[in-house]
């Protein structure tokens, strides 16, 4: 296949990113590398939901889970 016979769009549905944050990290900045992750023009539209959790030996682990 070469580049000509590749469609110019791309048409997605959703797209998420999650992201796991544990006790010893700062949960800002795990969210600040995930909006890194998309181009400036469209951050501004994402959803950020955290929940708390906990891991195997009962520390704390935060989900972030980003969507757009």
């Amino acid at each position: 296949m070469t580049d000509s016979t590749l469609s110019s769009e791309i048409f997605l549905d959703r797209v998420e990113v999650r992201a796991f944050s544990r006790a010893t990290e700062l949960t800002e900045r795990v969210k600040v590398a995930c909006f890194n992750l998309f181009p400036e023009e469209i951050r501004k539209r994402l959803k950020v939901k955290t929940e708390k959790t906990e891991g195997h030996l009962h520390d704390p682990i935060r989900v972030i889970r980003i969507t757009l």
